[in-house]
């Protein structure tokens, strides 16, 4: 039975450590990898680490000093006996591959616990995906087996190695079956972060809004720095001289809602200053940037607390300039 946590927004609290349990890690990737050493670190052995190759599985097997294995993310059902026992024999199993492969992976998980030879049942275990889009609906082969299942998603962004434990204060969004959510509570707990629950149902929008304010917000910047190299600096330079501020704004968010933290020329209404930031956008063909300066700039607009005559005035400077230059 899936269910929703009554207060999805509570922080949970430090506790005392919940007994160990073995895990079976099926992608050791730059996610799996960090949640595994996490896990690790908290008490968990990590029995097995499989990955897609021999090339990635090594350095995956050393680091959390795990038996490896290497298989295609799709072919499970070719890893040799004693890594299917492994897997079959772990109370935990974590999937941490790419989204498109879980699907498969859930139903390779089965048949191989099916064709095993261990005697260990699926009744009180657990399987997780780290997939912050996909609910855990797609983890049904192997809740038919008896596993509980569950999502277990980071909001977190984790680009390479160089964090012993990124997740410490981070917060985890979790959904799927009740005992499957508490182990998965007290695991985010034992790794030092935070956990809420959220419905299947708002999945999807729930990491579309993550991507917004991660992986949007990299290529938000990577504009910026497009538009100050052609200023004439370096886009090393140009990173360096952004950075503070990109930093001022979220310390910002940190005590203030959106609408009071907003600055700038929008929350002012420089009518003036919009045509010529503008005027220099489309002096330089930047396609990219004018669309996001228009589109941000309707929703600055709309958080800030001018007159709305004057609003009205820059809305119409906005779409002027959107049907000038993009729709060409």
């Amino acid at each position: 039975m899936k269910t929703a946590d009554p207060d999805p927004n509570r922080t949970v609290r430090p506790r005392q450590r919940s007994k160990t349990s073995a895990i079976a890690l099926i992608g050791p990737g730059r996610l799996g990898l960090a949640l595994g050493l996490a896990l690790k670190t908290a008490g968990h052995p990590i029995a097995i680490a499989v990955a897609r190759t021999t090339k990635t599985a090594k350095p995956a097997g050393k680091r959390l000093n795990s038996q490896v294995a290497a298989t295609g993310a799709r072919e499970l059902h070719k890893l040799p006996p004693a890594a299917r026992n492994l897997i079959a024999q772990s109370p935990i199993v974590v999937i941490a591959t790419p989204d498109d492969a879980i699907p498969h992976i859930a139903i390779e998980l089965r048949n191989l616990l099916d064709n095993s030879s261990s005697n260990q049942r699926a009744a009180g275990r657990t399987v997780f995906h780290t997939s912050g889009a996909l609910t855990s609906d797609v983890l049904d082969p192997l809740r038919r087996h008896g596993f509980s299942a569950a999502s277990i998603h980071p909001l977190i962004s984790i680009s390479g190695g160089h964090l012993s434990n990124p997740f410490a204060g981070s917060h985890f969004a979790l959904e799927g079956d009740r005992e499957a959510v508490r182990i998965g509570r007290g695991l985010v707990r034992e790794i030092g972060g935070n956990s809420f629950v959220i419905d299947a149902q708002h999945k999807a929008l729930y990491h579309a809004a993550a991507v917004m304010a991660s992986p949007n917000l990299t290529a938000l910047i990577d504009i910026a720095v497009e538009m100050m190299t052609r200023c004439g600096l370096s886009p090393r330079r140009s990173r360096q001289i952004l950075l503070p501020l990109i930093q001022s704004t979220v310390d910002n968010l940190v005590h203030q809602n959106p609408r009071s933290a907003l600055t700038g020329t929008f929350k002012r209404g420089d009518l003036a200053t919009v045509k010529m930031h503008l005027a220099a956008i489309a002096s330089e063909r930047l396609t990219d940037a004018l669309r996001a300066y228009v589109t941000l700039g309707e929703h600055s607009l709309a958080l800030s607390q001018i007159p709305k005559s004057k609003k009205r005035v820059i809305e119409t400077l906005l779409n002027h300039a959107t049907a000038k230059n993009l729709k060409r």
